[in-house]
């Protein structure tokens, strides 16, 4: 929740966003959409930050694959890269 609340948003209902983009929880697994007409490196930071202090997986359930953090580009490495 405290990652959420440093990098996301509400919707009209209260409910999570990163960037704009609904936030689920089912089962014990957050469920973020980062892929679709634009990459959301919100999103892309939240999987980054979250996979660093828990150590979980992240997995692209719509391909069946797991993703490496270093496949994950966030919000650092963009501003490193155009900075």
């Amino acid at each position: 929740r405290r990652l959420l609340d440093d990098l996301g948003g509400t919707d009209d209902e209260g409910r999570p966003t990163l960037d704009g983009w609904k936030v689920r929880v089912e089962d014990g697994c957050v469920i973020l959409p980062w892929k679709g007409g634009r990459t959301n490196r919100v999103a892309e930071e939240f999987a980054l930050r979250l996979q660093r202090e828990t150590g979980c997986l992240i997995s692209d359930r719509e391909h069946g694959r797991l993703i490496e953090p270093e496949q994950l580009v966030g919000l650092v490495r963009r501003e490193a890269a155009a900075g």
